[in-house]
């Protein structure tokens, strides 16, 4: 059975976050969406998602909750605190990444019934939109218009804890508040064999954009195509914008 997980909260003028809230599990009969499973939560469930293996992951306040819904009922496997505002999440496999509105990004392992620290972006990005394209391999937009992708280095770490670095990013001076893994083209692997792990997002204007994943070969070829560029376009002002 196909069941909808849908997290609501209840907003008291008096609060400035929501303190109670709901997951709710619909599922549709003739042609009727009825809940089937619900659970009251200690606050409000900011973002969603199926896990494995009958799990739901949520983020509640500052909180990543794993839930077990079986036989129509919620029951929680296991917690982790540790976030400001988790709005955001994308599963990996047996990780869980999470965006946070002030505390960049954090990967969360799952073993054991237990949720473990993978590794964490310690940069206080405000985080806006994010997509994953590994457990190892993280690409969000945040408030200042950017993009960065982050991944874990082995011999980078903070404590015990590994350390997420950002390997790349970029300034693209639109507010991104969506990001997704697809294409704009119905056949996406046909038209576009050069390109891999293709995203698409979507700005606050309205713009739609496309983030591709280059094969080293072609990458250096438009490498070798940008530098040549530069020996005889010169931009406005004459800046010189290596790093």
């Amino acid at each position: 059975m196909k069941l909808f997980i849908v997290g609501t909260a209840f907003l008291k003028p008096e609060q400035d976050e929501p303190e109670e809230g709901r997951l709710l599990a619909f599922a549709m009969n003739n042609n009727q969406l009825e809940i089937v499973a619900e659970i009251n939560i200690a606050g409000c469930p900011y973002a969603s998602a199926y896990f494995k293996d009958d799990m739901i992951v949520s983020t509640v306040g500052n909180k990543i909750i794993i839930y077990r819904l079986s036989s129509f009922q919620f029951t929680e496997v296991t917690r982790k605190f540790g976030q400001i505002l988790p709005l955001f999440l994308k599963i990996e496999n047996n990780f869980i990444v999470i965006g946070d509105l002030m505390k960049s990004l954090n990967v969360l392992e799952f073993k054991d019934n237990m949720l473990y620290e993978y590794g964490r972006d310690y940069h206080s990005s405000w985080i806006t939109a994010l997509e994953s394209w590994s457990h190892n391999v993280h690409i969000a937009a945040e408030n200042y218009n950017n993009l960065i992708v982050t991944s874990k280095l082995e011999a980078s770490f903070i404590g015990d804890i590994p350390r997420l670095e950002v390997t790349a990013s970029f300034h693209l001076g639109e507010f991104i508040n969506k990001m997704v893994k697809g294409s704009l083209i119905n056949d996406a692997s046909a038209s576009t064999k050069p390109f891999q792990d293709t995203l698409v997002y979507g700005t606050v204007s309205g713009a739609l954009g496309i983030i591709l994943s280059l094969d080293k070969q072609l990458f250096l070829d438009l490498k070798k195509l940008e530098n040549s560029l530069e020996d005889v376009v010169h931009g406005v002002g004459g800046f010189n914008h290596e790093l």
